[in-house]
Protein backbone atom coordinates (compact mmCIF):
# COMPACT_ATOMS: atom_id res chain seq x y z
CA UNK A 1 0.00 0.00 0.00
CA UNK A 2 1.56 3.20 -0.72
CA UNK A 3 1.49 6.25 1.79
CA UNK A 4 1.41 8.97 -0.66
CA UNK A 5 -1.55 11.47 -0.14
CA UNK A 6 -4.28 11.54 -2.91
CA UNK A 7 -4.23 13.49 -5.83
CA UNK A 8 -7.09 16.09 -4.31
CA UNK A 9 -5.12 16.24 -0.97
CA UNK A 10 -2.27 17.57 -2.89
CA UNK A 11 -3.75 19.86 -4.00
CA UNK A 12 -5.71 21.28 -0.95
CA UNK A 13 -2.75 21.81 0.49
CA UNK A 14 -0.84 23.47 -2.16
CA UNK A 15 -3.90 26.43 -2.06
CA UNK A 16 -3.63 26.42 1.30
CA UNK A 17 0.11 27.36 1.68
CA UNK A 18 -0.52 29.71 -1.33
CA UNK A 19 -3.24 31.71 0.60
CA UNK A 20 -0.43 32.10 3.89
CA UNK A 21 1.57 34.61 4.65
CA UNK A 22 4.95 34.64 2.93
CA UNK A 23 7.37 32.92 5.38
CA UNK A 24 4.98 32.20 7.83
CA UNK A 25 3.91 28.41 7.77
CA UNK A 26 0.39 27.21 7.34
CA UNK A 27 -1.87 25.45 9.79
CA UNK A 28 -1.86 22.60 7.66
CA UNK A 29 1.85 22.89 7.37
CA UNK A 30 2.30 22.81 11.47
CA UNK A 31 0.19 19.62 11.57
CA UNK A 32 2.20 18.19 8.86
CA UNK A 33 5.56 19.19 10.60
CA UNK A 34 4.56 17.89 14.22
CA UNK A 35 3.00 14.87 13.56
CA UNK A 36 3.34 13.79 9.74
CA UNK A 37 0.66 11.20 8.48
CA UNK A 38 2.36 8.29 6.97
CA UNK A 39 -0.24 6.07 5.99
CA UNK A 40 -4.47 6.25 6.11
CA UNK A 41 -7.41 4.62 4.74
CA UNK A 42 -11.07 3.76 5.80
CA UNK A 43 -9.77 1.64 8.80
CA UNK A 44 -6.02 2.78 9.92
CA UNK A 45 -3.71 6.17 10.63
CA UNK A 46 -0.71 5.56 10.85
CA UNK A 47 1.42 8.73 12.15
CA UNK A 48 5.42 9.30 12.72
CA UNK A 49 5.51 10.08 16.62
CA UNK A 50 8.13 12.51 18.30
CA UNK A 51 9.41 11.47 21.87
CA UNK A 52 8.44 13.52 24.90
CA UNK A 53 4.59 13.30 23.93
CA UNK A 54 2.47 10.14 25.68
CA UNK A 55 0.41 8.38 23.14
CA UNK A 56 -2.76 8.96 25.46
CA UNK A 57 -5.77 7.03 24.61
CA UNK A 58 -6.22 5.85 28.09
CA UNK A 59 -9.22 6.01 30.41
CA UNK A 60 -7.32 7.44 33.85
CA UNK A 61 -7.45 11.15 32.84
CA UNK A 62 -3.73 11.69 32.27
CA UNK A 63 -2.65 14.51 30.07
CA UNK A 64 -3.63 14.43 26.55
CA UNK A 65 -1.72 13.07 24.11
CA UNK A 66 -0.98 11.75 20.79
CA UNK A 67 -4.77 10.10 20.11
CA UNK A 68 -6.64 13.44 21.70
CA UNK A 69 -4.86 15.71 20.35
CA UNK A 70 -5.37 13.93 16.83
CA UNK A 71 -9.15 13.63 17.99
CA UNK A 72 -9.57 17.53 18.54
CA UNK A 73 -8.12 18.64 14.94
CA UNK A 74 -10.11 15.60 13.46
CA UNK A 75 -12.93 17.09 15.65
CA UNK A 76 -14.39 13.87 16.66
CA UNK A 77 -14.59 12.27 12.86
CA UNK A 78 -12.62 9.07 13.89
CA UNK A 79 -12.60 7.63 17.38
CA UNK A 80 -8.73 6.14 17.30
CA UNK A 81 -7.71 3.20 19.00
CA UNK A 82 -4.04 2.70 20.01
CA UNK A 83 -2.13 -0.61 18.33
CA UNK A 84 1.31 -0.85 18.93
CA UNK A 85 1.70 1.54 22.44
CA UNK A 86 5.10 3.27 22.84
CA UNK A 87 6.03 5.48 25.67
CA UNK A 88 6.70 8.54 26.16
CA UNK A 89 10.35 8.66 25.45
CA UNK A 90 9.60 6.65 22.35
CA UNK A 91 9.29 7.54 18.96
CA UNK A 92 8.57 6.32 15.54
CA UNK A 93 5.51 4.68 12.95
CA UNK A 94 2.44 4.99 15.64
CA UNK A 95 -0.51 2.70 14.43
CA UNK A 96 -4.22 4.01 15.75
CA UNK A 97 -6.89 1.93 14.09
CA UNK A 98 -10.39 4.14 13.99
CA UNK A 99 -12.69 1.07 15.39
CA UNK A 100 -12.01 -1.24 18.54
CA UNK A 101 -12.76 -4.09 16.03
CA UNK A 102 -9.78 -3.35 13.63
CA UNK A 103 -7.52 -2.42 17.00
CA UNK A 104 -8.04 -5.95 19.02
CA UNK A 105 -7.45 -7.82 15.32
CA UNK A 106 -4.10 -5.89 14.73
CA UNK A 107 -2.90 -6.05 18.76
CA UNK A 108 -3.58 -10.18 18.09
CA UNK A 109 -1.85 -10.15 15.12
CA UNK A 110 1.16 -8.06 17.26
CA UNK A 111 1.00 -10.33 20.43
CA UNK A 112 1.51 -13.25 17.97
CA UNK A 113 4.48 -11.94 16.03
CA UNK A 114 2.79 -11.50 12.77
CA UNK A 115 4.74 -8.20 12.24
CA UNK A 116 7.80 -6.95 11.67
CA UNK A 117 9.45 -4.26 12.99
CA UNK A 118 12.75 -2.16 12.53
CA UNK A 119 14.25 0.14 15.37
CA UNK A 120 16.62 2.92 15.64
CA UNK A 121 18.62 2.29 19.33
CA UNK A 122 20.79 4.33 20.92
CA UNK A 123 23.19 2.34 23.45
CA UNK A 124 25.55 3.29 25.92
CA UNK A 125 29.15 0.99 24.99
CA UNK A 126 30.55 -0.61 22.25
CA UNK A 127 29.24 -2.86 19.56
CA UNK A 128 33.09 -4.66 17.97
CA UNK A 129 31.03 -6.96 14.82
CA UNK A 130 28.72 -4.73 12.25
CA UNK A 131 26.47 -7.33 12.77
CA UNK A 132 25.04 -9.79 15.65
CA UNK A 133 21.93 -11.83 15.87
CA UNK A 134 20.33 -12.25 19.68
CA UNK A 135 17.71 -14.31 20.43
CA UNK A 136 17.19 -14.60 24.52
CA UNK A 137 15.30 -17.30 26.17
CA UNK A 138 11.85 -17.72 25.68
CA UNK A 139 9.30 -14.94 26.21
CA UNK A 140 8.38 -16.32 30.06
CA UNK A 141 11.80 -16.93 31.60
CA UNK A 142 12.50 -13.48 30.31
CA UNK A 143 9.16 -11.85 32.07
CA UNK A 144 10.83 -13.99 35.04
CA UNK A 145 14.15 -12.24 34.71
CA UNK A 146 12.77 -8.97 34.30
CA UNK A 147 10.94 -9.48 37.63
CA UNK A 148 13.91 -10.24 39.08
CA UNK A 149 15.60 -7.01 37.54
CA UNK A 150 13.18 -5.07 38.53
CA UNK A 151 13.46 -6.19 42.61
CA UNK A 152 17.40 -5.87 42.64
CA UNK A 153 18.52 -4.07 39.43
CA UNK A 154 22.18 -4.27 40.92
CA UNK A 155 22.22 -8.13 41.14
CA UNK A 156 24.64 -9.49 38.75
CA UNK A 157 24.51 -13.59 38.58
CA UNK A 158 27.84 -15.40 37.44
CA UNK A 159 26.42 -17.96 35.15
CA UNK A 160 27.37 -21.34 35.05
CA UNK A 161 28.67 -22.70 31.82
CA UNK A 162 27.08 -26.33 31.22
CA UNK A 163 29.90 -28.98 30.16
CA UNK A 164 30.13 -29.27 25.86
CA UNK A 165 28.68 -32.64 26.15
CA UNK A 166 25.17 -31.27 27.44
CA UNK A 167 25.10 -27.75 25.96
CA UNK A 168 21.89 -27.41 23.90
CA UNK A 169 20.80 -24.71 22.09
CA UNK A 170 18.30 -22.26 23.50
CA UNK A 171 15.23 -21.96 21.21
CA UNK A 172 15.46 -18.33 19.94
CA UNK A 173 11.80 -16.39 20.19
CA UNK A 174 11.74 -13.37 18.26
CA UNK A 175 15.33 -13.46 17.43
CA UNK A 176 17.08 -9.95 16.82
CA UNK A 177 19.13 -9.11 13.95
CA UNK A 178 21.24 -5.89 15.11
CA UNK A 179 23.67 -3.89 12.78
CA UNK A 180 25.81 -1.25 13.99
CA UNK A 181 25.00 1.98 12.04
CA UNK A 182 27.37 4.47 14.22
CA UNK A 183 29.55 4.46 17.08
CA UNK A 184 30.12 6.92 19.20
CA UNK A 185 32.66 7.87 22.04
CA UNK A 186 30.67 6.01 24.60
CA UNK A 187 27.79 5.01 22.51
CA UNK A 188 26.55 3.43 19.13
CA UNK A 189 23.71 3.94 17.09
CA UNK A 190 21.96 -0.02 16.46
CA UNK A 191 19.62 -0.98 13.80
CA UNK A 192 17.36 -3.46 14.97
CA UNK A 193 15.16 -6.04 13.19
CA UNK A 194 12.93 -8.20 14.94
CA UNK A 195 9.40 -9.34 15.49
CA UNK A 196 9.46 -8.87 19.45
CA UNK A 197 5.87 -7.48 20.39
CA UNK A 198 7.23 -5.79 23.16
CA UNK A 199 9.96 -3.25 23.21
CA UNK A 200 10.57 -4.22 27.00
CA UNK A 201 11.37 -7.99 25.06
CA UNK A 202 13.86 -5.79 22.77
CA UNK A 203 15.30 -3.95 25.47
CA UNK A 204 16.36 -6.92 27.07
CA UNK A 205 17.86 -8.92 24.14
CA UNK A 206 20.16 -5.79 23.61
CA UNK A 207 21.44 -6.56 27.11
CA UNK A 208 22.26 -10.07 26.47
CA UNK A 209 24.37 -8.44 24.03
CA UNK A 210 25.87 -5.50 26.29
CA UNK A 211 24.28 -2.48 24.72
CA UNK A 212 22.40 -1.01 27.25
CA UNK A 213 19.18 1.64 26.22
CA UNK A 214 20.97 4.78 27.00
CA UNK A 215 18.22 6.35 29.28
CA UNK A 216 16.76 2.97 30.12
CA UNK A 217 15.78 3.10 33.86
CA UNK A 218 15.79 -0.74 34.11
CA UNK A 219 19.21 -1.14 31.94
CA UNK A 220 21.38 1.80 31.55
CA UNK A 221 23.59 1.59 34.24
CA UNK A 222 24.00 5.32 34.08
CA UNK A 223 21.24 5.99 36.54
CA UNK A 224 19.90 9.00 35.21
CA UNK A 225 16.30 9.93 34.89
CA UNK A 226 15.09 8.92 31.39
CA UNK A 227 14.14 11.92 29.52
CA UNK A 228 13.43 12.38 25.71
CA UNK A 229 16.14 14.55 24.87
CA UNK A 230 18.73 12.26 26.10
CA UNK A 231 16.95 8.75 24.88
CA UNK A 232 16.26 7.00 21.36
CA UNK A 233 14.30 4.08 20.71
CA UNK A 234 12.74 5.29 17.49
CA UNK A 235 10.56 2.95 15.06
CA UNK A 236 11.88 3.44 11.76
CA UNK A 237 9.38 0.92 9.88
CA UNK A 238 6.58 -1.16 10.99
CA UNK A 239 4.96 -4.08 8.86
CA UNK A 240 1.39 -5.55 9.49
CA UNK A 241 -1.39 -7.34 8.50
CA UNK A 242 -4.80 -4.86 8.28
CA UNK A 243 -8.11 -5.56 6.96
CA UNK A 244 -7.44 -4.29 3.79
CA UNK A 245 -3.96 -6.08 3.39
CA UNK A 246 -0.03 -5.69 4.41
CA UNK A 247 0.79 -2.59 5.55
CA UNK A 248 4.25 -1.68 5.47
CA UNK A 249 5.02 1.69 6.79
CA UNK A 250 8.39 3.71 6.96
CA UNK A 251 9.17 6.51 9.40
CA UNK A 252 9.84 10.21 7.39
CA UNK A 253 13.52 9.75 8.69
CA UNK A 254 15.36 9.51 11.56
CA UNK A 255 14.28 11.52 14.90
CA UNK A 256 15.67 15.07 15.75
CA UNK A 257 18.94 14.73 17.76
CA UNK A 258 20.16 11.75 16.82
CA UNK A 259 23.52 13.15 16.30
CA UNK A 260 23.73 15.21 19.53
CA UNK A 261 22.29 12.06 21.55
CA UNK A 262 25.18 9.61 19.93
CA UNK A 263 27.41 12.14 21.28
CA UNK A 264 26.67 12.49 24.06
CA UNK A 265 25.54 16.13 23.47
CA UNK A 266 22.24 18.12 25.04
CA UNK A 267 19.38 18.13 22.29
CA UNK A 268 17.25 21.34 21.88
CA UNK A 269 15.00 20.76 18.99
CA UNK A 270 13.23 17.53 20.84
CA UNK A 271 11.89 18.97 23.68
CA UNK A 272 10.71 21.96 21.50
CA UNK A 273 9.08 19.84 19.16
CA UNK A 274 7.23 18.06 22.13
CA UNK A 275 5.97 20.72 23.56
CA UNK A 276 4.96 22.67 20.69
CA UNK A 277 2.71 19.42 19.55
CA UNK A 278 0.74 18.78 23.28
CA UNK A 279 -0.75 22.67 22.41
CA UNK A 280 -0.93 22.28 18.72
CA UNK A 281 -4.91 22.44 19.08
CA UNK A 282 -4.31 25.92 20.49
CA UNK A 283 -3.07 27.12 17.10
CA UNK A 284 -5.84 25.47 15.06
CA UNK A 285 -7.88 28.70 17.05
CA UNK A 286 -7.56 31.79 14.77
CA UNK A 287 -9.28 34.30 17.65
CA UNK A 288 -5.76 33.79 20.01
CA UNK A 289 -2.04 34.55 18.64
CA UNK A 290 -0.02 34.79 21.84
CA UNK A 291 0.86 31.18 23.74
CA UNK A 292 3.05 29.71 26.45
CA UNK A 293 5.05 27.29 24.55
CA UNK A 294 7.70 25.70 26.56
CA UNK A 295 7.65 25.58 30.56
CA UNK A 296 11.02 25.17 31.84
CA UNK A 297 11.78 21.50 33.61
CA UNK A 298 8.03 20.39 33.26
CA UNK A 299 9.06 20.15 29.20
CA UNK A 300 12.70 18.99 29.97
CA UNK A 301 14.52 22.55 29.30
CA UNK A 302 14.84 23.45 32.82
CA UNK A 303 15.26 26.75 33.89
CA UNK A 304 13.79 27.84 30.33
CA UNK A 305 10.18 29.08 29.12
CA UNK A 306 9.23 30.75 25.68
CA UNK A 307 5.91 32.51 24.58
CA UNK A 308 5.21 33.97 21.65
CA UNK A 309 3.35 37.51 21.24
CA UNK A 310 1.96 36.75 17.57
CA UNK A 311 5.62 36.78 15.32
CA UNK A 312 7.60 38.02 18.87
CA UNK A 313 9.16 35.51 21.20
CA UNK A 314 10.23 36.43 24.90
CA UNK A 315 12.49 33.76 26.10
CA UNK A 316 13.01 33.97 29.97
CA UNK A 317 15.78 32.55 31.73
CA UNK A 318 15.24 31.34 35.50
CA UNK A 319 16.89 29.66 38.19
CA UNK A 320 20.15 31.13 37.30
CA UNK A 321 20.69 28.58 34.24
CA UNK A 322 23.66 29.44 32.40
CA UNK A 323 22.13 28.80 28.44
CA UNK A 324 24.69 29.29 25.83
CA UNK A 325 23.63 31.78 23.27
CA UNK A 326 24.08 28.97 20.31
CA UNK A 327 21.48 26.86 22.57
CA UNK A 328 19.36 30.83 22.18
CA UNK A 329 20.30 30.75 18.39
CA UNK A 330 18.87 27.30 17.82
CA UNK A 331 15.43 28.02 19.71
CA UNK A 332 15.09 31.26 17.66
CA UNK A 333 15.32 29.51 14.30
CA UNK A 334 13.94 26.34 15.43
CA UNK A 335 10.71 28.57 16.36
CA UNK A 336 10.93 30.60 13.28
CA UNK A 337 10.81 27.70 10.82
CA UNK A 338 7.77 25.92 12.60
CA UNK A 339 5.77 29.30 13.69
CA UNK A 340 7.24 32.19 11.45
CA UNK A 341 8.43 34.26 14.60
CA UNK A 342 10.71 37.31 13.21
CA UNK A 343 12.48 38.06 16.67
CA UNK A 344 13.16 36.86 20.05
CA UNK A 345 13.93 38.59 23.18
CA UNK A 346 15.74 37.12 26.08
CA UNK A 347 15.05 38.18 29.59
CA UNK A 348 17.16 37.01 32.46
CA UNK A 349 15.47 36.39 36.17
CA UNK A 350 17.36 36.30 39.41
CA UNK A 351 16.22 34.85 42.87
CA UNK A 352 15.98 38.24 44.06
CA UNK A 353 15.71 41.48 42.75
CA UNK A 354 18.73 42.73 44.71
CA UNK A 355 21.04 40.34 42.36
CA UNK A 356 19.69 42.55 39.10
CA UNK A 357 22.92 44.31 37.88
CA UNK A 358 22.89 46.97 35.51
CA UNK A 359 23.44 44.38 32.53
CA UNK A 360 20.56 42.20 33.11
CA UNK A 361 18.66 45.59 33.65
CA UNK A 362 19.52 47.03 30.50
CA UNK A 363 18.90 43.67 28.58
CA UNK A 364 15.39 44.35 29.62
CA UNK A 365 14.46 47.10 28.46
CA UNK A 366 16.85 47.27 24.88
CA UNK A 367 15.17 47.69 21.72
CA UNK A 368 17.55 44.98 19.90
CA UNK A 369 16.77 41.76 20.17
CA UNK A 370 18.77 38.67 20.69
CA UNK A 371 17.48 37.40 17.43
CA UNK A 372 15.93 38.66 14.20
CA UNK A 373 14.31 42.35 13.77
CA UNK A 374 13.48 45.01 16.03
CA UNK A 375 9.81 45.26 16.92
CA UNK A 376 7.71 48.67 17.11
CA UNK A 377 7.77 49.60 20.87
CA UNK A 378 4.01 47.98 21.00
CA UNK A 379 2.99 44.81 19.88
CA UNK A 380 -1.53 44.31 19.61
CA UNK A 381 -2.03 40.78 20.29
CA UNK A 382 -5.34 38.96 20.09
CA UNK A 383 -6.60 36.94 22.82
CA UNK A 384 -10.36 35.71 21.93
CA UNK A 385 -11.55 38.35 20.42
CA UNK A 386 -9.73 41.21 23.03
CA UNK A 387 -6.56 42.99 21.81
CA UNK A 388 -3.83 43.70 24.35
CA UNK A 389 -0.66 45.92 23.97
CA UNK A 390 2.77 43.74 24.36
CA UNK A 391 6.38 45.72 25.13
CA UNK A 392 8.76 42.60 24.70
CA UNK A 393 11.19 45.31 25.97
CA UNK A 394 9.57 47.49 28.90
CA UNK A 395 11.22 45.84 31.64
CA UNK A 396 10.96 41.98 32.90
CA UNK A 397 6.82 41.87 32.46
CA UNK A 398 5.90 42.47 28.69
CA UNK A 399 2.39 43.77 30.10
CA UNK A 400 0.12 40.46 29.97
CA UNK A 401 -0.29 36.95 32.07
CA UNK A 402 -1.11 34.96 30.14
CA UNK A 403 -1.83 32.26 32.77
CA UNK A 404 -4.74 34.25 33.15
CA UNK A 405 -6.42 33.98 29.90
CA UNK A 406 -9.49 31.50 31.02
CA UNK A 407 -10.23 33.66 34.06
CA UNK A 408 -10.13 36.61 32.11
CA UNK A 409 -13.04 34.53 30.26
CA UNK A 410 -14.74 34.18 32.71
CA UNK A 411 -15.14 37.98 34.38
CA UNK A 412 -16.16 39.09 30.71
CA UNK A 413 -18.74 36.05 30.83
CA UNK A 414 -20.13 37.24 34.33
CA UNK A 415 -19.23 40.77 34.50
CA UNK A 416 -22.80 42.28 32.89
CA UNK A 417 -24.37 44.82 34.56
CA UNK A 418 -22.04 45.05 37.33
CA UNK A 419 -19.20 47.28 39.20
CA UNK A 420 -16.28 45.36 39.11
CA UNK A 421 -12.88 45.94 41.33
CA UNK A 422 -9.40 44.71 39.84
CA UNK A 423 -6.97 44.94 42.23
CA UNK A 424 -3.26 45.02 41.69
CA UNK A 425 -4.32 45.69 37.77
CA UNK A 426 -1.03 45.89 36.39
CA UNK A 427 -1.99 47.12 32.59
CA UNK A 428 -5.90 46.43 33.58
CA UNK A 429 -6.48 42.96 31.43
CA UNK A 430 -9.09 41.93 33.62
CA UNK A 431 -10.41 45.32 33.39
CA UNK A 432 -10.68 45.59 29.61
CA UNK A 433 -12.69 41.57 30.28
CA UNK A 434 -15.12 43.40 32.57
CA UNK A 435 -15.94 46.15 30.30
CA UNK A 436 -16.00 43.96 27.16
CA UNK A 437 -18.39 41.84 29.04
CA UNK A 438 -20.71 45.07 29.79
CA UNK A 439 -19.72 46.07 33.09
CA UNK A 440 -21.93 48.86 34.47
CA UNK A 441 -18.39 49.85 36.01
CA UNK A 442 -14.84 48.60 36.44
CA UNK A 443 -12.32 50.13 39.35
CA UNK A 444 -8.76 49.30 38.20
CA UNK A 445 -6.18 50.31 41.15
CA UNK A 446 -2.34 49.45 41.07
CA UNK A 447 0.85 50.68 42.29
CA UNK A 448 2.29 51.93 38.98
CA UNK A 449 0.79 55.20 37.12
CA UNK A 450 2.41 53.97 33.92
CA UNK A 451 1.08 50.40 34.32
CA UNK A 452 -2.45 52.09 34.51
CA UNK A 453 -1.72 54.36 31.89
CA UNK A 454 -0.68 51.39 29.37
CA UNK A 455 -4.38 50.13 30.64
CA UNK A 456 -6.11 53.03 29.57
CA UNK A 457 -4.31 52.29 26.34
CA UNK A 458 -5.46 48.59 25.94
CA UNK A 459 -9.21 50.09 26.54
CA UNK A 460 -8.83 52.14 23.57
CA UNK A 461 -7.21 49.88 21.49
CA UNK A 462 -11.01 47.59 22.15
CA UNK A 463 -13.02 50.50 21.73
CA UNK A 464 -14.61 51.13 24.95
CA UNK A 465 -15.22 54.19 26.73
CA UNK A 466 -13.22 55.29 29.54
CA UNK A 467 -16.38 57.41 31.17
CA UNK A 468 -17.18 54.55 33.83
CA UNK A 469 -13.96 53.13 33.86
CA UNK A 470 -11.69 54.55 36.82
CA UNK A 471 -7.85 53.89 37.62
CA UNK A 472 -6.13 54.21 41.18
CA UNK A 473 -2.44 54.19 41.26
CA UNK A 474 -2.83 53.52 44.98
CA UNK A 475 -1.65 50.59 47.43
CA UNK A 476 -4.48 47.91 47.33
CA UNK A 477 -5.08 47.88 51.75
CA UNK A 478 -5.43 51.47 51.53
CA UNK A 479 -8.14 51.56 48.48
CA UNK A 480 -9.84 49.03 50.22
CA UNK A 481 -9.75 50.86 53.63
CA UNK A 482 -10.96 53.88 52.58
CA UNK A 483 -13.76 52.36 50.51
CA UNK A 484 -14.97 50.02 53.21
CA UNK A 485 -15.39 53.86 55.34
CA UNK A 486 -17.28 55.52 52.15
CA UNK A 487 -19.69 52.30 51.98
CA UNK A 488 -18.56 51.91 48.55
CA UNK A 489 -19.26 48.46 47.21
CA UNK A 490 -18.56 46.49 44.15
CA UNK A 491 -20.50 43.43 42.74
CA UNK A 492 -17.02 41.67 41.55
CA UNK A 493 -13.71 41.35 43.05
CA UNK A 494 -10.00 39.86 40.96
CA UNK A 495 -7.37 39.60 43.51
CA UNK A 496 -4.31 38.49 41.72
CA UNK A 497 -1.49 39.92 44.06
CA UNK A 498 2.15 39.05 43.09
CA UNK A 499 3.96 36.58 45.64
CA UNK A 500 6.14 39.27 47.52
CA UNK A 501 5.93 42.98 46.93
CA UNK A 502 6.91 46.21 48.82
CA UNK A 503 4.71 49.44 49.16
CA UNK A 504 5.12 52.65 49.07
CA UNK A 505 6.13 53.40 52.90
CA UNK A 506 9.28 52.38 54.02
CA UNK A 507 9.08 48.61 55.89
CA UNK A 508 5.98 47.85 53.97
CA UNK A 509 6.22 44.53 52.66
CA UNK A 510 3.70 42.23 51.15
CA UNK A 511 3.82 38.44 50.94
CA UNK A 512 0.94 36.52 49.23
CA UNK A 513 1.28 33.21 52.01
CA UNK A 514 0.98 35.38 55.32
CA UNK A 515 -0.77 38.88 54.02
CA UNK A 516 -4.07 36.61 51.49
CA UNK A 517 -6.36 36.12 54.41
CA UNK A 518 -6.40 39.78 55.73
CA UNK A 519 -6.46 41.13 52.16
CA UNK A 520 -9.54 39.25 51.47
CA UNK A 521 -10.91 39.78 54.56
CA UNK A 522 -10.87 43.69 53.59
CA UNK A 523 -11.79 42.99 49.82
CA UNK A 524 -15.33 41.22 51.44
CA UNK A 525 -15.96 44.41 53.39
CA UNK A 526 -16.70 45.98 49.60
CA UNK A 527 -18.46 43.20 48.34
CA UNK A 528 -22.09 43.29 48.06
CA UNK A 529 -23.86 40.11 48.96
CA UNK A 530 -24.19 37.76 45.96
CA UNK A 531 -20.95 39.10 44.91
CA UNK A 532 -18.03 36.97 43.35
CA UNK A 533 -14.05 37.22 44.39
CA UNK A 534 -11.55 35.69 42.06
CA UNK A 535 -8.09 34.92 43.42
CA UNK A 536 -5.06 34.01 42.01
CA UNK A 537 -1.59 33.49 42.37
CA UNK A 538 1.39 32.40 41.06
CA UNK A 539 3.49 31.42 43.97
CA UNK A 540 4.29 28.29 43.26
CA UNK A 541 5.05 26.90 47.01
CA UNK A 542 1.17 27.91 47.60
CA UNK A 543 -1.11 24.71 46.90
CA UNK A 544 -4.87 24.88 45.32
CA UNK A 545 -5.43 23.54 48.48
CA UNK A 546 -3.78 26.52 50.82
CA UNK A 547 -4.92 28.34 48.49
CA UNK A 548 -8.33 28.15 48.97
CA UNK A 549 -8.04 27.83 53.11
CA UNK A 550 -6.61 31.21 53.34
CA UNK A 551 -9.45 32.66 51.32
CA UNK A 552 -11.52 30.88 53.53
CA UNK A 553 -9.65 32.41 56.47
CA UNK A 554 -10.35 36.04 55.08
CA UNK A 555 -14.11 34.94 54.49
CA UNK A 556 -15.01 33.83 58.50
CA UNK A 557 -17.49 36.81 58.46
CA UNK A 558 -19.27 35.84 55.17
CA UNK A 559 -21.11 33.67 54.54
CA UNK A 560 -19.75 32.10 50.97
CA UNK A 561 -19.61 29.09 48.79
CA UNK A 562 -16.42 28.20 46.48
CA UNK A 563 -17.76 28.32 42.59
CA UNK A 564 -14.88 26.74 41.21
CA UNK A 565 -11.39 26.53 41.59
CA UNK A 566 -10.34 27.34 37.62
CA UNK A 567 -7.28 24.75 35.87
CA UNK A 568 -4.99 26.19 34.13
CA UNK A 569 -4.85 26.88 30.20
CA UNK A 570 -3.84 24.31 27.94
CA UNK A 571 -0.37 25.88 27.55
CA UNK A 572 0.45 25.96 30.96
CA UNK A 573 -1.08 22.44 32.26
CA UNK A 574 1.32 20.69 31.90
CA UNK A 575 3.29 22.85 35.25
CA UNK A 576 0.26 22.09 37.72
CA UNK A 577 2.30 24.62 40.01
CA UNK A 578 2.40 27.42 37.63
CA UNK A 579 -0.65 29.20 39.18
CA UNK A 580 -3.84 28.63 41.38
CA UNK A 581 -7.30 30.21 41.34
CA UNK A 582 -10.41 29.95 43.38
CA UNK A 583 -13.40 31.47 42.40
CA UNK A 584 -16.24 32.97 44.99
CA UNK A 585 -19.57 33.59 45.82
CA UNK A 586 -20.80 35.70 49.11
CA UNK A 587 -24.15 35.71 50.80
Amino acid sequence: MTTRPKKDQRSSRTEGRATAKAGTPTRRDLVDMLVPTLFEDEAVLVVDKPAGVDVGGTEAGEAAGIVEILGELRRGSDTLHVVNRLSRFESGVLVLAKSGVVARKLRVGLKQGEAQFEYLAICRGKMPRQKLTVGGAPAVELKKKLKKDLKNPGARKKKKKAPASRSRPVRAEHPTALQRVAQGPSRVLVRCRTSAPTTHLLRAQLRSADLRLVGDALHDRGGRRPTPQGTMLHLTRLTIEGPNGSISVRAAGPPPGSDEILQSARCIERPLHAALLRRLPLFMKRDTNAHRLLSGAAEDLAGVTVERFDDVLVVSLHEDRKVPPLTLKKISKWYGQMLGTRSMYVKTFVKSRAEVTEDIEASHTQEKPFAGKATDRDVEINERGLRFAIRPYDGFSVGLFLDQRDNRSWVRKNATGKDVLNLFAYTCGFSVAAAAGGAKSTVSVDLSPNSLEWGKANFELNGLDLDNHSFYPDDAFDFLRRSAKKQRMFDMIVIDPPSFAHGRKRGDRFSVSEDLPDLVKSASLCLRSGGQMVVCTNHRKMSPRMLRDRVKAGLTSRRHKVLASPVLPADFAIDRDHAKSVIVEVS
